[in-house]
């Protein structure tokens, strides 16, 4: 039923996980340059002509998000300019939106055990200046408590932003990329922390202290 086949990443369909009621999920790329999540008819050992989500330029190969049960797929993480989550569940997704407005220009992670709102939802927060804080979020409420933080003595406003960017190799690939550059003008000498693969992607934008080191002593990265 399953292809998998390291030389031809393309026509792979890899298998993620189970619902509790025997729905199984997989990863494919069904024609296109990248992967999205489907769901598959083990019956008829097909896949679905809609994805259950795709996002435009970046691949969607894990990230299931399920109720405590198993009973309900609630949403897909997914990591495309910056981490972030798509929620099926209608009430996981206005607390979404509700947390993204309280804490603006910040990735806001939701752990949910189960999508009732009667428990507070751990929150994890963090962007690409600030390493990150816990919070409790009270959704029927509707409060937000912050009970730990990373490196709370870091100097926040000190922090450089990063940005993410494509540019283009000489055969016209668009390379995807991130960019950290020091305060005042250029031109900056410039780092290049590259990372193994081909599909491997180990960096995300979030506070990285390497790159704000070399951003401090007055290097591009």
């Amino acid at each position: 039923i399953f292809k998998f086949e390291a030389a031809d990443p393309a026509s792979t369909v890899v298998p993620l996980a189970f619902d509790a009621a025997g729905k199984l999920y997989v990863s494919a790329y069904m024609g296109a340059d990248t992967a999205a999540i489907y769901g598959y008819d083990t019956k008829t050992a097909s896949l679905e002509a809609q994805p259950v989500f795709a996002i435009k330029g970046f691949d969607v190969t894990d990230g299931l998000r399920f109720n405590a049960d198993g009973s309900r797929l609630l949403g897909v993480d997914y990591d495309a300019d910056r981490p972030a989550t798509y929620w099926i569940d209608e009430t996981l997704a206005k607390a979404q939106a509700m947390l993204d407005q309280a804490l603006p220009d910040h990735v806001n992670q939701m752990q949910v055990p189960n999508a009732t709102g009667e428990a507070p939802i751990l929150v994890t927060s963090y962007s690409d200046r600030d390493p990150g804080r816990f919070l409790l979020f009270d959704l029927k409420g509707n409060k937000l408590e912050q009970i730990a933080q990373s490196r709370p003595w870091m100097p926040v406003d000190r922090m450089r932003p990063t940005s993410f960017m494509r540019y283009a190799a000489r055969d016209g690939m668009s390379i995807p990329a991130q960019l950290t550059t020091p305060s005042g003008k250029g031109p900056f000498p410039l780092v290049v922390l590259h990372y193994g693969g081909p599909w491997v992607r180990p960096i995300e934008w979030r506070w990285d202290p390497h790159v704000q080191f070399l951003v401090s002593r007055g290097y591009a990265v």
